[in-house]
């Protein structure tokens, strides 16, 4: 059986030989015709805007450009990182246009604006901020203390109520340095951990402020969930520890959410089988283009780095998955590709010393409606690689990868796949 399993393995190697783009080009992040509820399409005046265009298709790597752009903004050619130190008010909204080029020099670009106004922001500072209850306002010159200073009012109680408040609807927030809390309203806390609500009236976008080091401390009890259709979802810049079962939470019918330059470390202990994860995508029906980029995601003892569902154009890059290690004998995973995900690209990604896989998952949704994977440029090393784990994969394209660990292609029959090996190293005993 084993030498069945490595003839079939290089079978697939060998005879896929031919090279070019499997889908065509496409820019995921940011979309077009949004609002200033987006974080692309809005920046303080003197503080850095900083994004990162997400790109799938194409053949890959990319050559990026900006062809329209304010005085002062610049773009990483490498990476489609865009970098403006200085936004200014002066000629607000200002038109942005991206240019993407790949390796075959097919082209597409986006065009936004970005409207540069102090209103709806919001600014906490855990060592120099003021409790709302000592007259913080939450501004630049006068910044809250706590999570709890904007969530729960200015009689700092936090109830059931404040949970559906209105009062900072859509604004984006940023943290500067010091340690913050779950200190907000929770609920669900006799369950697998207590989760802090945040739907449509509260802020979703959460910012580190440039150059500082702002720390979320989960406490091993805390977790934050996103649910409701929310859109516009964008986590970027913190550092985050110390989670019990779950980082963040994500209702998958939210469109546009992106997790960016995020450190989460230390998920358990914990037990049974809740698809715990750093980053859970959690199944409430299809949502467009996530993007996960430059985060590391370390130490973990049960569950998996990140748990896609019910996602489609997905792109999870440039991260490092490490440090899981089971010990509940449950089973471990670094990038988990479960339920009725569609066009998921997963690139240029280090995984390592993942107790059982570094990339698997279902890979189904129970119809076979999962497909047009991508899985490309990855190193994988002391982790090994699952593919098909319940015989309901559709077509998964993995090229250009290192694997340094075993690969399992799993239930090939006809009505699967196809999976096409090409021009990967893979070193195994």
């Amino acid at each position: 059986m084993k030498k069945l399993f490595l003839f079939v393995i290089f079978l697939f190697l060998f005879v896929s030989v031919s090279w070019g783009a499997n889908y065509y080009l496409e820019i995921i992040q940011p979309r077009p015709g949004l609002s200033t509820t987006n974080r692309f399409y809005k920046a303080y005046p003197g503080i850095e805007y900083n994004v990162r265009l997400g790109v799938i298709g194409g053949l890959y790597p990319y050559t990026y450009s900006l062809t329209t752009n304010p005085a002062g903004m610049v773009i990483d050619s490498t990476t489609g990182t865009i970098s403006w130190p200085n936004p200014t008010t002066s000629g607000s909204p200002h038109s942005v246009t991206a240019q993407v080029v790949d390796q075959e020099s097919t082209s597409t670009s986006i065009s936004w604006t970005v409207t540069v106004t102090t209103t709806g922001f919001l600014f906490i500072d855990a060592v120099n901020g003021t409790l709302i209850t000592s007259g913080g306002t939450g501004t630049l010159a006068n910044p809250f203390k706590t999570l709890k200073d904007m969530y729960c009012g200015s009689d700092g109680i936090c109830a059931y109520a404040d949970k559906t408040t209105s009062t900072y609807q859509n604004y984006f927030m940023y943290f500067r340095t010091g340690t913050y809390y779950i200190d907000t309203f929770t609920e669900n806390c006799g369950g697998i951990d207590c989760r802090a609500p945040f739907t449509g009236p509260k802020p979703n976008v959460w910012l580190e402020y440039p150059s500082e080091s702002a720390v979320f401390d989960f406490q091993s009890t805390y977790s934050v969930i996103f649910y409701s259709n929310l859109n516009n979802v964008y986590i970027d810049g913190f550092e985050v520890k110390n989670m019990k079962s779950y980082g963040f939470q994500f209702d998958s019918n939210g469109d546009y959410p992106v997790f960016r330059r995020l450190y989460m470390h230390r998920l358990g202990p914990t037990g049974g089988s809740n698809n715990q994860s750093f980053i859970r995508i959690l199944s409430a029906g299809i949502g467009n283009y996530m993007v996960i980029q430059d985060s590391i995601l370390d130490d973990l003892d049960h569950g998996a780095a990140v748990k896609f569902y019910d996602v489609n154009k997905m792109l999870m890059e440039d991260s490092t998955v490490s440090n899981f290690i089971d010990t509940t004998g449950a089973g471990i995973e670094g990038i988990s590709l479960k339920s009725n995900v569609q066009r998921p690209t997963v690139r240029h990604n280090v995984v390592h010393d993942v107790s059982n896989h570094g990339i698997g998952g279902n890979m189904n949704d129970g119809s076979g409606s999962t497909g047009d994977f991508e899985i490309l440029f990855n190193y994988v090393y002391n982790s090994d690689i699952k593919i098909n784990q319940d015989g309901q994969a559709g077509i998964i394209y993995l090229y250009r990868n290192t694997f340094s660990s075993p690969v399992t292609v799993l239930n090939m029959d006809t009505v699967d796949g196809p999976f096409y090996f090409n021009n990967n190293v893979i070193v195994n005993s």
